[in-house]
């Protein structure tokens, strides 16, 4: 009994840490587009859509000339810039992305916004350096994510003047599930759920297999409830 309840436990902790980890994500996504919206002017050219394998190569090719040993350590599309609608993300291609870089020979990280296709630094300071994401390990993008979310899960673009994520959103980072050895690599799709509510789909990015889902209900007191679809 001691056993199953200790692997129990571990599962929830893991869930509960992932869940975690999307809300400090999806709060980024307002928040990057909110300071880069303040600090640079709107495209008005026509916009060019870009996957996130695409904007990973072309923030590399930008952060190269700051660090020859900059490594990816996170990417997340954002709202800022480009006026998005429901159909943004639809296909799997965003507008605007920010994305990480780390350094862990000079401790310095590295931050590229990726818009329109061009790549310029948003900011560059010292941080506590990231765990690296090794480019193999990404066997998907976010063309294949948003079919898979889409077609297994149903899930739906974020509505303007409605939805706190405009259309849909995508992100990748390193998190520990059910109790696993090491962190699992995730692609995250963010849209709506089936039920209406603000959710998200966790896809390994090393073979697209769902690894869960959940959506954002509230209880009777009007909490937060993150619970699986």
């Amino acid at each position: 009994m001691f056993k199953l309840n200790t692997k129990r436990n571990i599962f929830l902790s893991a869930f509960i840490c992932v869940l975690f980890i999307s809300l400090i994500i999806v709060t980024s996504i307002k928040i990057r587009g909110n300071l880069v919206s303040q600090t640079t002017s709107p495209t008005t050219s026509s916009k060019e859509e870009t996957t996130m394998k695409e904007a990973i190569s072309i923030a590399y090719t930008k952060v190269k000339e700051l660090s020859p040993d900059a490594k990816l350590a996170k990417i997340i599309s954002t709202d800022a810039r480009v006026e998005p609608s429901a159909e943004s993300g639809a296909n799997g291609t965003r507008a605007v992305w920010n994305v990480t870089f780390t350094d862990t020979k000079s401790n310095a990280e590295y931050n590229i916004f990726v818009s329109c296709g061009k790549a310029e630094v948003f900011e560059d300071k010292n941080k506590v350096v990231r765990k690296a994401i090794s480019d193999s390990d990404i066997k998907i993008d976010s063309t294949d994510a948003i079919k898979i979310a889409k077609e297994q899960k149903e899930l739906k673009p974020g509505i303007p003047n409605k939805d706190f994520a405009i259309g849909y959103h995508f992100n990748i980072y390193y998190a520990p599930l059910n109790g696993a050895a090491s962190d699992k690599l995730i692609m995250q799709v963010i849209g709506i759920s089936p039920n209406g509510n603000f959710a998200h789909v966790n896809i390994d990015a090393s073979n697209g297999n769902i690894i869960d889902s959940s959506e954002k209900t509230y209880d009777e007191n009007g909490k937060a409830i993150w619970t699986p679809f």
